[in-house]
């Protein structure tokens, strides 16, 4: 649990100090090349530490990435000083959780949770009054995926297991005890 504050503090403080920002999208599953989003060229990926990259190395193709790094123009490669956030594509899109909620991962930082009222979770626009508008970041760590869900009301922190394409597990924190407030099994 001290590994998940520790992680939840470096996202809250900010890393500016490292570099430029820098964002794109994953090129292969190696993690090796990413298409910037500001320039929309293309970049190798090196790192500043062995663990950044293990990190950086689960992404696949199309995964978002927001990082502080350093760009050498004469290589065309960026070195991955600290990573900011990410973005799992496989997580977009509908899903159905067990708590009878729906649950819509619109982009990489919205998502979109309401009751569940028919036997899918198709969101249909316009938005429901009873729908919460969340954002959500998303981490990496060496074992799993961090986290952090909020909205007017609050922030929580959440260790997403992705079990498979079709099978997500959330489980929800208490940020002062540590402990498990809920687990959520999601199926697209």
């Amino acid at each position: 649990m001290t590994y998940l504050y520790q992680i939840l503090m470096v996202l809250l403080l900010g890393t500016s100090a490292f570099g430029s920002e820098f964002s794109g999208l994953i090129l292969t599953n190696s993690a090796n090349g990413l298409i910037e989003s500001s320039s929309r060229k293309v970049f190798s990926l090196t790192y500043a530490i062995p663990q950044i990259a293990k990190q950086v190395k689960k992404l696949k193709a199309n995964d978002y990435i927001s990082f502080d790094g350093t760009l050498d123009q004469v290589h065309q490669s960026i070195s991955v000083q600290s990573v900011n956030f990410v973005g799992l594509k496989s997580l977009l899109g509908s899903w159905t959780g067990s708590d009878n909620f729906c649950y819509q991962f619109t982009d990489f930082t919205t998502l979109l949770i309401f009751r569940r009222e028919s036997s899918d979770c198709r969101f249909d626009a316009p938005i429901r009054p009873s729908t919460k508008i969340m954002t959500y970041f998303v981490n990496p760590t060496s074992q799993g995926w961090i986290t952090l869900i909020s909205d007017s009301t609050g922030s929580y922190a959440a260790e997403l297991t992705v079990k498979s394409a079709a099978r997500v597990e959330i489980g929800l924190y208490d940020s002062n005890s540590g402990d498990i407030l809920k687990k959520v099994i999601l199926k697209k």
